[in-house]
């Protein structure tokens, strides 16, 4: 893999100080575990200084406060899978990343690079939305903080990439195309409020192998019922599908106030199916399937969701 100079900073502050010298030709590395797969096809980098960020001992941890979860941006999804403050406060997040490849990817990949990296098929990204969180950035400018939701772009090309039918990335350098974030600014944590017990929760994930593989859907889910059994919230997001991941508010809203059921259930899907269908036609071979597979794995995951009698992670 060709680059101009790889760069290892120890501080926020020298971070953002070679980001501001280098400008646009400055790329962040995290884990790194993206990194030569999207190298491999094209030269991304050849002219790009690599800045790793990895050693800032500032952007690592997991605390807990004022009722929100506060995740670094270079913890690791090993350390997020051994997090009890993880799994008891933010249960759909734990079960995303028992979903994310194998030991080796999940010892270096970083909560942080998971979501610059804005992959549609970033497994962490529909449950953080889920769960209402939030990412905090710095840059030259100062500071921000910005829902999960609002940090991908609308992409129609990625849903191709993501479905794997181009052997590599159509933008490798993400802040370019894919999100918001701006060339000199860098997540410095995710912010996630504590889920309340009244929820109940699913992560869904479809693939070519039963582990270690990229997700070709996602479905993240959670659900509160009223104390008369009606819907009283319902969050929806799913990845690998659409062309950007946020909450389908348009498509659950119509469910919150009524008794729990299938027909139900599947009306709502289809109505996200027809959706994939007209947004990503004609970028993605697989569509039907895809649209398909929404429509009976929501339907399923929503009503074993609402009809269970009792929920216990």
């Amino acid at each position: 893999m060709k680059y101009q100079d790889y760069i290892t900073v120890s501080s926020l502050k020298e971070a953002l100080e070679q980001l501001e010298k280098y400008g646009k030709d400055a790329v962040i590395v995290a884990g790194a575990t993206d990194l030569a797969v999207k190298a491999r096809s094209k030269d991304w980098y050849e002219s790009k200084y690599l800045v790793d960020i990895s050693r800032i001992q500032e952007l690592q941890g997991i605390r807990k406060e004022h009722g929100k979860i506060m995740v670094g941006a270079m913890t690791t999804i090993y350390e997020l899978l051994h997090s009890e403050l993880i799994r008891k406060g933010a249960g759909l997040l734990y079960q995303a990343c028992g979903n994310i490849a194998g030991p080796q990817i999940r010892n270096q990949a970083t909560i942080g690079g998971n979501l610059a990296n804005s992959c549609l098929a970033a497994d962490t990204i529909p449950a953080l939305c889920v769960l209402e969180a939030t990412i905090c950035i710095v840059g030259s400018s100062g500071t921000r903080e910005i829902p999960v939701e609002e940090l991908l772009k609308f992409c129609p090309p990625c849903v191709r990439h993501e479905e794997m039918s181009v052997g590599g990335c159509f933008y490798g350098i993400p802040a370019g195309k894919k999100n918001t974030l701006e060339p000199d600014e860098i997540i410095t944590q995710v912010v996630i409020p504590v889920m309340s017990t009244d929820y109940r929760y699913s992560f869904q994930k479809v693939g070519r192998k039963k582990s270690g593989c990229m997700s070709r859907f996602t479905l993240a889910v959670a659900m509160k019922l009223s104390k008369d059994q009606k819907i009283e919230d319902v969050r929806l997001s799913i990845g690998a599908a659409l062309a950007d991941i946020r909450l389908q508010k348009e498509v659950t809203e119509s469910l919150k106030g009524h008794k729990p059921d299938s027909e139900l259930f599947h009306a709502c899907m289809a109505q996200l199916g027809e959706k994939i269908r007209s947004q990503v036609r004609k970028v993605d071979d697989n569509i039907e399937y895809k649209a398909a597979v929404c429509e009976r794995l929501g339907t399923r995951t929503l009503s074993e969701l609402a009809f269970r009698t009792a929920f216990v992670e």
